[in-house]
């Protein structure tokens, strides 16, 4: 029988558990990959790479450099980057 605790941990890890990436946010237009401070010491380094740097919610930057893998803020296990919304341009 798996304890809160257990579950809490695979549900982290399930993909179908993560949190979306921009869930209240419109996926159209541009967001600023933001790092919250306090995590500054266990963000991955491609995540502090991309930090302050404007993305588009339809074309998502490369997250892991040796894989080449692509995705939003929050979209990797564990993490807590978020993404600031930009108004649109008008």
């Amino acid at each position: 029988m798996a304890t809160a605790r257990s579950d809490a941990k695979y549900k982290q890890r399930d993909p179908r558990y993560r949190r979306a990436a921009g869930d209240a946010t419109p996926r159209t237009g541009s967001y600023i990959w933001r790092v919250a401070p306090a995590d500054v010491p266990r963000t991955r380094s491609d995540h502090l790479r991309l930090n302050g740097q404007r993305c588009r919610w339809d074309d998502p930057p490369v997250v892991n450099q040796r894989t080449g893998e692509r995705g939003h803020p929050g979209h990797d296990p564990r993490c807590r980057c978020y993404a600031e919304p930009v108004p649109d341009e008008a």
